[in-house]
């Protein structure tokens, strides 16, 4: 994506998306300690906000903009560290009388993300925006899905 919309060489992309992932882990960082560990979110919140990030960030990918692919690995990661603790501890809310298997739960679906993720980096030979197409309506669909479960909750 870097080499399509820069022009730039291998070594350069290769660069860029180092700095790029090590913004991405002290944005992860930083939400989880400044939001995550201190609370400042209910679950639902936590859910409500991570999904729309998610959207939005995804959506910034679509942009050809170096500036706007920075913001969008910032909200991404910020999204990230959002959701996973906020769908772990709903899972584990739900099935308090068996932990192991909700961790097994979410360890067998982010184990199904990364081989379907390997599938689209191959797929990108054939069809170069279909991992930010299927990104972000994969991202709509957990949107859509947490906020209908949240107004089903709703008394």
């Amino acid at each position: 994506m870097l080499n399509t919309s820069t022009g730039w060489s291998a070594d350069k992309v290769s660069q860029t998306m180092g700095y790029l992932l090590t913004l991405s882990g002290t944005a992860t960082l930083v939400v989880q300690v400044l939001v995550v560990k201190k609370q400042r979110l209910s679950t639902e919140r936590m859910l409500s906000v991570g999904a729309l990030s998610l959207v939005a960030g995804y959506g910034l990918l679509l942009l050809p903009n170096l500036t706007a692919l920075v913001v969008a690995m910032l909200v991404i990661s910020g999204a990230s560290a959002l959701l996973i603790p906020a769908y772990t501890s709903q899972a584990m809310q739900q099935l308090d009388s068996a932990p192991g298997k909700v961790s097994g739960y979410i360890a067998m679906a982010h184990t199904l993300g990364y081989g379907l993720a390997s599938l689209l980096a191959t797929l990108t030979l054939n069809y170069p925006p279909l991992p930010l197409i299927t990104c972000v309506s994969l991202a709509t669909l957990v949107l859509i899905g947490i906020l209908r479960s949240q107004k089903n909750s709703e008394p």
